[in-house]
């Protein structure tokens, strides 16, 4: 036995070993995940914020302050924008966005009652006792005829009172753990993206040490295919949902449908998530109008059906679908198949694990067309 053939040997019982013991013993191996997961959690954060925060900064260095001669100042410049363009989104978030959705939970709590007394004051003009209806499948001792949700809601809000102290204590280390671990994360997305060459070189030749000329060349040519999937996904879904809330916010005020603003706001944050997030979006946005103004709830269910079948015919494919390099059935498939197999993160990484797939097959099928042409023009040159 040669010493190649042994290598192979001992290297394949090394991962049936390790393999062995990981099916063994699963619960240590996932807490031992978890354990490394936490404790890089701020490098796992900055890594993804800079890869989300490299698209918009690629873009500057390209298209804006490409004829700079001087790279350092560029990178410096590019940064700087990008850092710029992130916080002017925090500002309209926080200033605009966030105070109108508060606004409209507080319509929507002291409207609340009304709105149930008007839904018994309904059923009761069509000869229907809906407080009757109800008191059936209301517990042992509940008085439906006594109903009030303001003492209801009253209840709630003595109830949630319990164990104050140890929620806000809860709530104020859990916060200031996640600032924490964000600034750390988001400075070192500052360093990775300042010197992405350095370090994108320095792991070309680690790949390249370890694995060799041949193998490295098939890992950096994945990686690269990965990269660029999902930060096409990205830059593709974002689009996707600032077209789609700046439909409903015009359409919305057009149509004067309440509370345009907070609702498209909202549909625009859940549409990041692939086709089916808008659903959940416009789920809160119909509980607003119905409880502020009823009879606009009925023309916005037809505008989201409208702007839904847009989107999810003609502007989803045509922008995510296209930047992914991915068909449209394909990625209603990704979607389906990543949300029955992971939930919403499955949905998130679905489409853009998709396209790696998509376009690993089709680079296999066209190889072997390559392959297949190759001797028939050979035949041809011959003849």
């Amino acid at each position: 036995m040669d010493i190649q053939t042994y290598r192979k040997i001992l290297r394949l019982i090394i991962i049936a070993n390790l393999i062995f013991f990981g099916l063994s013993n699963y619960m240590l191996l996932l807490k031992i995940i978890s354990y490394i997961i936490a404790l890089f959690s701020p490098f796992i954060l900055g890594g993804c914020i800079a890869f989300v925060l490299n698209i918009p900064m690629t873009f500057f260095e390209k298209k804006l302050f490409n004829h700079s001669k001087k790279p350092n100042v560029n990178r410096a410049v590019s940064i700087l924008f990008t850092l710029l363009l992130f916080l002017l989104g925090i500002v309209v978030i926080i200033s605009i966005i966030i105070p109108e959705i508060i606004n409209s939970v507080n319509e929507v709590s002291s409207n609340f009652p009304d709105l149930i007394n008007k839904l018994f004051a309904f059923f009761e003009s069509k000869n229907i006792n809906l407080k009757e209806l109800l008191g059936y499948y209301m517990p042992n001792g509940f008085d439906i005829n006594n109903f009030d949700p303001k003492i209801i809601l009253s209840k709630i809000s003595l109830n949630n009172t319990s164990g104050t102290l140890m929620s806000i204590f809860n709530a104020t280390t859990t916060v200031f753990s996640s600032v924490l671990n964000f600034l750390l994360g988001f400075i070192f997305a500052m360093y990775i993206l300042a010197g992405k060459e350095n370090l994108g070189e320095r792991t070309t030749k680690l790949i390249r040490k370890v694995f060799g000329e041949q193998k490295a060349d098939k890992i950096l040519d994945f990686a690269n295919l990965v990269y660029k999937s999902f930060a096409n996904f990205i830059s593709g879904q974002g689009t996707e949902a600032i077209i789609l809330a700046a439909m409903f916010f015009v359409t919305m005020m057009i149509l004067g449908i309440p509370k345009a603003l907070p609702s498209a706001a909202v549909i625009g944050v859940f549409s990041l998530v692939p086709i089916f997030g808008a659903f959940f979006g416009f789920l809160y946005s119909l509980l607003t109008i119905v409880i502020i103004e009823p009879t606009k709830a009925v023309w916005f269910i037809a505008l989201f059906l409208v702007l839904q079948q847009v989107e999810g015919n003609l502007i989803y494919p045509r922008v995510v679908g296209k930047s992914v390099g991915l068909p449209g059935m394909w990625v209603l498939v990704a979607v389906t198949i990543g949300a029955s197999v992971a939930g919403i993160n499955g949905i998130i990484i679905g489409v853009p694990m998709a396209s790696v797939i998509y376009t690993l097959v089709s680079n296999f099928i066209d190889k072997d067309k390559l392959i297949e042409k190759k001797p028939q023009e050979n035949d041809d040159k011959a003849n």
